[in-house]
């Protein structure tokens, strides 16, 4: 995908070049989002236009983009669904410049280095998401309704506070799972951030889930014996 001479190089502009009457505005529209900026007034200023356009009801334009919604559904946040399409303008328009002097390795080993981590999370998520789907109905996951995700304010601690699924499940159960896509095991403090922003949202029994790529501390494990939270590997997950 980062050589000028492949075939995937091309494709996402060449995409929408043919699909879309004005490219210009999706291309600066799929970057936005690209880059992680979800909300759409955000996502307009990103993007130089009128928040009117970004907007889910806006003027009869809007982006095709998949929404992740809250579990109350009252709040909006865009993403990319495919895979191909948010790599490609996440990182080619920024180094288009040293990629079209062919010099696509360095970039390479740049994004792996400095980005990709970051860049999986979301990736992580989804799969973490469809494992929860295959497992439902078993002793481990009940049977889930609905599930997205969630983010607001939390009053106690003042800040902006978001969570990487909920599920509304059958008999009022609220499943709540923390994914984390990094190189070293994952401790206690994120779980017990869990267990807090858990309460944040009614439910009549709330479900902790926390999946982890490298891991988990002993201290993390003692945790989530005490509060009945379920821990998954990276090993559990894959299809």
């Amino acid at each position: 995908m980062l050589r000028v001479d492949s075939f995937l190089y091309g494709e996402p502009d060449s995409y929408l070049q043919q699909e879309l009457r004005d490219p210009a505005m999706y291309n600066a529209i799929t970057r936005a989002v690209a880059m992680g900026i979800g909300r759409p007034s955000e996502i307009a200023d990103a993007a130089g236009m009128e928040a009117a356009v970004t907007e889910p009801h806006g003027v009869g334009r809007r982006p095709k983009r998949s929404a992740c919604c809250d579990a109350n559904r009252k709040r909006v946040r865009y993403r990319i669904a495919d895979n191909l399409f948010r790599f490609w303008y996440r990182f080619v328009p920024q180094y288009a410049t040293p990629l079209q002097a062919g010099r696509q390795e360095e970039i390479a080993r740049l994004i792996e280095e400095r980005h990709l981590p970051i860049y999986l999370g979301p990736a992580f998520e989804d799969v973490c998401r469809q494992w929860l789907l295959r497992e439902m109905g078993t002793s481990r996951v009940p049977l889930i309704l609905d599930i997205g995700r969630w983010w607001g304010n939390d009053p106690g601690r003042r800040e902006q506070a978001e969570i990487d699924i909920v599920a509304l499940c059958d008999e009022g159960e609220v499943l709540f799972a923390e994914c984390k896509w990094r190189e070293k095991p994952t401790d206690v403090d994120v779980l017990e951030t869990l267990k807090h922003r858990s309460q944040l949202i009614p439910a009549e029994k709330r479900l902790l889930f926390l999946f982890s790529k490298s891991g988990l501390t002993e201290a993390c494990c003692n945790r989530a014996n005490a509060i009945g939270a379920t821990l998954v590997s990276l090993d559990e997950v894959e299809l």
